[in-house]
């Protein structure tokens, strides 16, 4: 016998023996810790067996049934209502939908551009891909996914991993007011050029430039759209239905922003994580993915926001987490208190304030408190005023109305764009026709139904969606365009002889568009301003008779 080679097949045999003994019990992990998909599910059923998942409704009760104040809560309405820009309000307590309330036009169907939570509900897709090893490792290189782009680059750039993209901390500039980004043939390319402007790594800066690139990694990894991977893996699992998701010039659907959900869904989304990543005993999120995005992994101290402290693409406050968008889109998720809160609307600042101030002084206790008949009619009394607004409208001047009916009022070149209107009164409508000029001297004309004294007229048409500079004020009419959305237009006289129109286009997204026309002989001065962005415009014009569109 070869004692030589008996003792080194036996030496070949252990180490074989050692090096599977460390795979299985822990040396797996350092390929990914979130694909155990087996113990994560036996794990989270035995927890998540006996809560309740709202697949199709959500269950409603009394707030005084979860613990919670009714005429707390019914002030707080009427404070939305009064002074806020508030669209809706959804707290979810225990399980239990115990406030929902949507200022007039939206109502429970309306789905809305949620901005920046996107960016939470990409970080979920994100720990997703890795379960499904589409990424096996967050510190993976970007590079290593989308080669294309750094083939000329800064070599450092070659350094960015996919754990720098969720914790904003790539080195390069924020795209967040830089319209040339979404005006670019392809936005990947856009953010990777941009010069660096400290190491990968060493300093937090807040990009959608960021989440973007991740939404290209999903795609390519897993051979889906991002749409495609999110309805298969996140979606249809908790019977959401995703509204438009805007798409960049080459396909990719835009990371971090532009995703529409309905208020409901959302809360759904933050009742996901409530849980732990769990649905319906179905570990669809992975648990420690889950734990890990809402740990504290780096300081946000760049970004003009009340929370400093940044998971993977959420935020975290002292005692919830949250996903926020721009003009105050967002999920409020406090465990400690088995409560979700969503917000939407145009109010950057005022979810949190809200959230702390008055929805955490209405939780009174883990139990049920007395019923409150009468401050429960009050809350319903109040939703139903929000959700039904009208105000003591003023009569016009029936010989304006004569004067200005059908005729045309046009405006010198202006940097709003607004180059004539027109207003054909009906009884309970107006026909409003407008002509806008963009920056690259594109002529535009338009036509809205728009309802009177509060009701708003809600048409779905074929509308271009204009970026940044290129964006005009009143949304644009394009038949047969291949990009349609939902607009709505109101009108009231606030005076004898001044007519309000408002206008909500696209109808989910935060912003609102107010002109007050202002009439005087044969003259009109025009003032306009955009909420939250905060655009004001004031433009003087003339009418003309015979003139017409």
């Amino acid at each position: 016998m070869n004692l030589k080679r008996k003792s080194t097949t036996t030496k070949m045999f252990l180490v074989f023996g050692f090096v599977l003994f460390l795979f299985i019990y822990g040396g797996s992990n350092l390929f990914t810790k979130y694909n155990n998909k087996d113990a994560q599910q036996t794990e989270s059923t035995a927890k998540e067996l006996e809560a309740y998942w709202p697949k199709d409704e959500w269950r409603t009760s009394t707030p005084e049934e979860q613990g919670m104040d009714s005429k707390e809560l019914a002030n707080l309405v009427q404070y939305i209502e009064k002074s806020t820009g508030i669209r809706s309000l959804l707290i979810v307590r225990h399980g239990y939908l115990v406030l929902e309330s949507y200022r007039a036009p939206y109502d429970k169907d309306t789905t809305m551009n949620v901005k920046s939570v996107s960016k939470s509900v990409l970080s979920a897709l994100t720990g997703i891909a890795l379960r499904e090893n589409f990424i096996n490792d967050i510190d993976q290189k970007v590079a290593d996914f989308l080669p294309e782009y750094f083939k000329d680059i800064d070599p450092k750039k070659r350094e960015i991993t996919i754990r720098h993209l969720l914790q904003m901390t790539a080195g390069l500039p924020s795209i967040e007011l830089d319209s040339n980004w979404e005006q670019s043939s392809d936005w990947i390319k856009y953010q990777l050029d941009l010069p660096l402007y400290c190491n990968p790594g060493e300093s937090f800066e807040y990009s959608t430039g960021l989440t973007h690139i991740m939404s290209a990694i999903i795609t390519k990894t897993s051979g889906m759209s991002t749409l495609e991977f999110a309805n298969k893996y996140l979606f249809e699992p908790m019977g959401i239905e995703a509204g438009r998701w805007v798409q960049d010039p080459l396909g990719i659907y835009v990371g971090g922003n532009e995703l529409e959900l309905t208020p409901r869904d959302m809360a759904k989304f933050g009742y996901l994580y409530l849980h732990n990543g769990v649905w319906n005993g179905q570990q669809l999120v992975p648990a420690e993915w889950v734990e890990d995005s809402l740990t504290n992994q780096v300081r946000a101290t760049d970004f003009n926001d009340p929370t400093r402290e940044y998971g993977y693409w959420w935020w975290l406050g002292d005692d919830y987490y949250a996903a926020m968008g721009w003009g105050g889109q967002s999920i409020i998720v406090n465990p400690k208190l088995d409560m979700v809160v969503v917000f939407t609307g145009i109010d950057h600042g005022a979810p949190l304030q809200i959230y702390k101030n008055k929805i955490l002084r209405a939780v009174k206790a883990n139990h049920a408190l007395k019923p409150n008949p009468a401050a429960v009619d009050k809350l319903n009394a109040n939703i139903e005023n929000l959700a039904n607004f009208k105000s003591d409208y003023v009569s016009p001047s029936e010989e304006l109305i004569k004067k200005i009916n059908g005729k045309v009022f046009t405006f010198e070149k202006n940097d709003i764009g607004i180059d004539a209107v027109s207003f054909v009164f009906e009884d309970s409508t107006c026909i409003f026709k407008y002509r806008q000029i963009d920056h690259k001297g594109r002529t535009f004309d338009s036509e809205a139904v728009v309802g009177l004294n509060g009701d708003y007229q809600k048409v779905t048409e074929s509308h271009p969606r204009y970026y940044g500079y290129d964006r005009t004020f009143f949304p644009v009419n394009e038949q047969g365009g291949d990009d349609p959305y939902t607009v709505g237009f109101e009108g009231h006289w606030i005076d004898e002889n001044s007519f309000v129109i408002k206008c909500l286009g696209p109808l989910g997204d935060p912003l609102s568009l107010m002109a007050i026309f202002r009439f005087s002989e044969d003259k009109v001065n025009v003032n306009l301003t955009a909420r939250p962005t905060g655009v004001h415009y004031s433009i003087d014009g003339g009418m003309f008779s015979e003139k017409n569109f």
